[in-house]
């Protein structure tokens, strides 16, 4: 059975729909996000980043990521691990040196109330042997288009990364994995802001684009039968931990008199669950750096 590939886009009327289209013609929507995703470091940590096209039509890509990876980089550069075409479905690894500081100034516009941060790359070019990197920035999901889904726990999602800095090949793909919306409520976004994904969380994931590719979906109540929704949901921040407080009294002796001295031991424990921002603050992102931030 064919199936039609379907985008949602949010228009006053309701939704519209269209194909993929340009270089990414023929690539699944996994395909689409997996050859978007990077890695990135400065010999010390990383992280995961994925690129969106401009929403003013230049062709440079925004690259996206969570905030704190690129705070976390010591100097004014880092390393983006690219990856080149050389011949049908073989790549090779094409790291690159980008610059994420000038004069001790982040490059990257963060987003005010999440952890998310943005920044064009002008080291990216995309000639006749480069794989399609850039996902539409429509994709990422607005408020009326969660609602319309009825997104909400248990909706099954996948991530994509490079936990503890492995990649899945030499070419320097990404790992996907996927989980269950673990949270509620998750809407409306600008009070939740964040929702849980049931995946275990290893540093080097954050930053990485979630997503949802689901066949038949429901749109407002209506089971779109032979047809596939992909959407852009959010960006892994980080492993949700609790903190376990434990309390002690010692008690000693000093010139006779005792003391009793209280101590606070705050000690974290892993939950193995992701937090994840929405994505809708990526796209204010990138509409605020292609406006000329």
């Amino acid at each position: 059975m064919q199936i039609r590939i379907l985008i949602l886009l949010t228009l006053l009327n309701g939704f519209g729909y269209c194909q993929l289209s340009g270089s990414a013609e023929g690539l699944s929507f996994h395909e689409r996000v997996m050859n978007s995703t990077y890695k990135i470091g400065d010999g010390n940590s990383s992280g995961t980043v994925f690129m969106a096209e401009s929403t003013s039509g230049s062709k440079r890509p925004v690259l996206i990521t969570a905030a704190h990876v690129l705070e976390g980089f010591n100097g004014s550069t880092a390393t983006l691990v690219l990856r080149r075409a050389v011949a049908e479905n073989q790549f090779v690894r094409m790291p690159v040196l980008i610059q994420t500081r000038r004069g001790g100034k982040a490059l990257w516009l963060r987003h005010p109330e999440v952890d998310v941060a943005a920044m064009h790359v002008n080291t990216i070019s995309q000639g006749k042997d480069s794989i399609p990197f850039a996902i539409p920035s429509s994709l990422f999901a607005s408020e009326d288009t969660l609602r319309q889904i009825s997104f909400g726990p248990g909706a099954e999602l996948c991530c994509m990364g490079y936990p503890l800095d492995r990649e899945a090949n030499d070419a320097g793909f990404p790992i996907l994995r996927s989980g269950k919306v673990a949270s509620y409520p998750v809407l409306p976004i600008k009070e939740t802001k964040l929702f849980l994904l049931d995946f275990e969380v290893f540093q080097g994931n954050s930053g990485g684009p979630v997503y949802v590719v689901a066949s038949n979906p429901k749109v407002q109540g209506v089971t779109r039968l032979g047809e596939e929704l992909n959407l852009l949901l959010g960006i892994v921040s980080q492993q949700g931990q609790v903190v376990q407080v434990k309390q002690s009294v010692t008690e000693i002796l000093i010139g006779g008199r005792h003391l009793k001295i209280q101590d606070e031991l705050r000690e974290p424990w892993p939950l193995k669950i992701g937090v994840v921002m929405h994505g809708f603050f990526a796209r204010e992102l990138v509409d605020q750096l292609s406006r000329g931030r």
